[in-house]
């Protein structure tokens, strides 16, 4: 099948059979790129979908439904997609021949299956939405030729899709302004055609159909509830008797799903002057609801559906009425929130999570002006019910809904907890101590680390909450075998010892009680052990060794416990880093440190030097980093620079063997990359002695050999030169002009700069890292600072890598604004090369700013821009132009030169803001976010 050249209906159809048929993937692979073909590039379209969509179909025929749901909604989609690009007469055509169709249903002419009729009276709705006085003649077709059932239940099928048009994207802006009061207007007749369906009709079908429409019409023209009570109450009524008894039967069901759905969305609309029915009405429907409490509770037992569809609407009723709610003088306020919160137990705790915007609600009002029962009471009953609800069943299914509960309970909990303050901790230790199952035992721990982060916040100054916590730790987490038997129980308690390092050490210096300290850390050594608890474990650990260094130098049996925990335990790389933190950040400062890191790092020295290096060699070399990557600055009573030159003294020798003997190893070269940038970050503070020495020497040497192949030595290379690039050693000059060197010759060896762009980010940072702390490095060599421009300028225009960009944006931006002072003395250099650069450079920004650009990077183009134009003025004032003329963009010439004008101008005056402002516009402009005419303002008069 030619898909590029023959289209004919005999093919059109031949191609939507094969799609929906079982001769293979190939040929419905060959049959979808036909019908896109056909889809996209031939109006002959519109003629095939509807010549199938009018053919009638003999009995004995094969199911004509996939063929005809394809037609329909290829109408649908087109008229969504294409209708303003036809011509006026062929609009008149395609709304013809639809409404052709419509009649010859409901003649009973053609019939299609509802999925089908639905799909093509979304096509009408859409057409009828486009198109001046579209939705009174349809409103007016529909209610004004009504002779049988099915001429009810095409036009209520034709009237719901006309309002329940998800998104009206296609539609121009004047046209979606006169849609509001187009559909206003013809919602009179619809609501009464409703009314009198509902009146005389009793078919069930009918009703749903009704229902949906009326659902649909509600929402879109803003019917209130109140207006509902007034202008339709027969049908209210009828909408209340639908929840007075529980129904079993499926369409029956339906109906009662759709009624609550209808009270809801009428719920959310708001009337100004509100309707003196309003109260009446919604006193109607309150009274309703709690006499049918008993089948209320049958459907959140049996059916998820109206479930959600009941719980949506008594939601909607609390977030509409909190002042009535918070006052709680009627007797009815104080049976519904009992009724909500019964909604917040269901089992479908998804839709339980529908009820937390009114909880929330409730707790923006004064805790004084609220009855008695919203004051504490009420949350207190909530905070039982969420952690049962964030129970786990002991098998529950993946998709049952907790997680996502839990999730969304989160501000609930907090909010409750700030209510309640230390009350919140008793009701923790009640539901601990009368936990029938393991399942709420977790749940509670999890509760209590979601406030957890608040309540270390709190607890330093806040005695009653400190005997509560100590009283909770010794009751439950220290002395129940729940909490060192159930996996998730130990996670969960894990996370929450890991946020009582504030107040353990301030109990610690208040009091030098460090017992809490003790068992929490003995606890979390434990917890290693669990592999459900271990990653969380290591970051507690993490957390109270940050908190708790100073206590901790004394404590050293009990450092010297957790690096045994830490050795005998299977740990990610992760959690073995984050204890490897604590335990380097506590040895720091304690005199046994040298002792405590020798011991450490003994093993590893040993594994170092089997013959083969095995596996363990990657943890190794990241132990040795973390390491010396911690030992920065270490405290006079731990041995200060002395204890971290020992260490790297000790560990030279070492990494010189692994460096020999994994020469070839890509893997060991990037670990050995972040090792020798913790080597150089150690050193920091001893730089310029360090500097001269054969280990430094070492480093330069590996750094320079690997910047291309290995990812973290250039990483390493730019740490390299933060720290060491003031110093002005030749080394340092020595591995830029290498490493620049090193990445144009790579360059030229690749198609693009778009295939490299991991390279590109890291060699720019590089490159404005040397513009900082060591510019001589750059300009003692005129060609390689030429040439890294002429590199960030080619980036600029291939790249399309957000980070890599704006890392070769930033160094242009770097270098331009800074040419008149930090930079003053290379400004010769600078200011050729940038001459040299003009016409590419300006044609690199205008095409960034025109398509290419990611918005996050679109910021720092316009401040190059507005530099480069005050810098250098009258220069770059051709080039300028000649971008702007050459990089095609929706602008016509005459425009591009305005905007030329106006960028000089601007920035000849220095008016930065306006000058950003604009060229953003600009930008917008050219990738068609807003219309040309938006521009006009900016334009300066000539």
């Amino acid at each position: 099948m030619d898909t590029s050249k023959v289209v004919t209906f005999e093919l059109f159809e031949k191609a939507i059979e094969a799609l929906y048929g079982h001769d293979g993937p190939e040929r419905q692979r060959l049959a979808n790129e036909y019908l896109i073909h056909v889809w996209n590039h031939s109006k002959q379209s519109w003629e095939y979908g509807l010549q199938i969509l009018k053919r009638r179909v003999p009995p004995g025929h094969a199911d004509p439904t996939h063929t005809q749901y394809f037609c329909a909604n290829m109408l649908y989609a087109k008229i969504r997609q294409e209708w303003f690009g036809l011509t006026e007469v062929e609009q008149r055509v395609i709304q013809s021949e639809l409404e052709l169709i419509l009649q010859q249903i409901r003649l009973g002419q053609l019939c299609f299956a509802p999925l089908v009729l639905k799909r093509i009276c979304m096509a009408m709705g859409v057409l009828y939405l486009a198109i001046d006085g579209g939705c009174a003649h349809c409103v007016n077709e529909c209610v004004s030729k009504i002779s049988s059932i099915l001429d009810i239940q095409v036009a209520l099928e034709l009237l719901t899709c006309l309002c329940d048009e998800p998104d009206d994207s296609y539609l121009p802006p004047s046209r979606k302004d006169a849609l509001v009061i187009e559909i206003t207007d013809a919602s009179t007749r619809v609501f009464s055609f409703l009314a009198n369906i509902f009146d005389t009709n009793a078919d069930s079908s009918v009703r749903i159909a009704g229902l949906a429409c009326l659902k649909a019409w509600i929402k879109a023209a803003g019917f209130s509830l109140a207006k509902l009570f007034t202008t339709m109450p027969t049908v209210f009524r009828g909408i209340l008797q639908a929840f007075q008894s529980p129904q079993t039967d499926s369409n029956a069901i339906k109906e009662v799903t759709l009624c609550a759905l209808i009270l809801s969305d009428a719920l959310e609309v708001t009337e100004y002057p509100p309707s003196s029915e309003k109260e009446p009405a919604l006193a109607a429907l309150i009274s309703t609801l709690l006499a049918c409490e008993t089948t209320i509770g049958f459907y959140l037992a049996n059916d998820s559906n109206v479930a959600h569809a009941l719980t949506t609407l008594v939601a909607a009723i609390g977030e509409s009425e909190l002042d009535w709610f918070v006052v709680g003088t009627a007797p009815e306020a104080l049976r519904l929130t009992d009724l909500m919160l019964t909604l917040t137990s269901q089992p479908h705790r998804l839709t339980a999570s529908l009820t937390f915007d009114f909880w929330l609600g409730i707790q923006d009002y004064p805790v004084a002006s609220r009855h008695v029962i919203f004051q504490a009471a009420i949350f207190e009953r909530l905070l039982h019910v969420l952690v049962r609800q964030c129970a786990q069943a002991d098998l529950d299914d993946e998709d049952d809904g907790t997680t996502a509960f839990r999730q969304a309970a989160v501000d609930v909990v907090i909010a409750i907890y700030h209510l309640l303050q230390g009350n919140f901790l008793v009701h923790i230790g009640r539901m601990l101590s009368t936990a029938e199952t393991k399942s709420v035992v977790e749940a509670t721990m999890f509760v209590l680390t979601i406030i957890a982060p608040d309540l270390k916040l709190k607890i330093v100054d806040d005695k009653r909450s400190q005997e509560l916590v100590q009283e909770l730790c010794a009751k439950y987490v220290f002395g129940n075998t729940t909490f060192t038997t159930v996996p998730s129980v130990v996670r969960a308690t894990s996370i929450f010892l890991g946020h009582l390092g504030s107040f353990v050490n301030a109990r610690w210096t208040e009091t030098g009680d460090d017992s809490l300290l003790v068992a929490s850390l003995e606890y979390l050594g434990f917890a290693l052990s669990v592999p459900l608890a271990a990653p969380v474990a290591s970051k507690a650990i993490n957390q109270l060794f940050a908190a708790c260094s100073v206590l901790l130098v004394r404590k050293d049996l009990i450092v010297s416990s957790l690096l045994k925990a830490m050795e005998s335990s299977r740990l990610d790389a992760e959690s073995r880093d984050l204890i490897l933190q604590g335990l380097v950040r506590v040895a720091c400062l304690a005199p046994w440190g040298r002792l405590a890191l020798d011991h450490l790092l003994a093993p590893t020295f040993t594994r170092m030097h089997r013959v083969p290096l095995d596996n363990s060699l990657l943890d190794d070399l990241a132990t040795i980093g973390t390491v010396l990557r911690f030992l920065d600055a270490p405290s006079e009573e731990a041995g200060g620079s002395a204890l971290t030159q020992h260490v790297l003294s000790s560990t030279w020798p070492h990494l010189h063997h692994v460096v020999v003997a994994t020469a070839d190893n890509a893997t060991v070269a990037e670990a050995l990359g972040d090792v020798f940038a913790s080597v150089v970050q150690s050193m920091k503070a001893n730089a310029a002695s360090f500097a001269q020495t054969s280990e430094f020497s070492a480093i330069v040497t590996w750094l320079e050999g690997h910047v291309i192949t290995t990812a973290s030595a250039l990483q390493a290379a730019i740490t390299a030169v933060e720290l060491f690039g003031p110093t002005g050693s030749p080394l340092m000059k020595r591995l830029i002009h290498t490493t620049t060197t090193a990445v144009m010759a790579y360059c030229q060896t690749v198609a693009s700069p778009a295939h490299i762009p991991d390279l590109l980010r890291a060699f720019f940072e590089l490159m404005q890292r040397s513009l900082l702390f060591c510019p001589s490095a750059l300009f003692d060599e005129p060609s390689t600072f030429g040439a890294a421009l002429s590199l960030a300028v080619g980036c600029m225009e291939a790249l399309s890598h957000r980070e890599a960009l704006r890392a070769a944006v930033v160094y242009v931006n770097h270098i331009v604004s800074k040419r008149e002072s930090t930079l003053a003395l290379y400004q010769p250099i600078i200011d050729s090369s940038i001459a040299q650069q003009t016409p590419s450079l300006w044609k690199a920004l205008v095409l960034l700013l025109t398509t290419t650009c990611p918005s996050t990077v679109l910021s720092t183009v316009t401040h190059v821009t507005f530099h480069l134009l005050t810098s250098y003025g009258a220069a770059m004032h051709s080039a300028l132009f000649e971008a702007l003329i050459v990089v095609e963009s929706p602008l016509s010439e005459d425009e591009k030169r305005r905007v030329c004008a106006t960028w000089i101008h601007m920035s000849t005056n220095f008016q930065e803001r306006k000058f950003v402002a604009f060229v953003k516009d600009y930008a917008k402009v050219c990738r068609k976010e807003m219309p040309s005419e938006q521009l006009t303002d900016y334009f300066v008069l000539e």
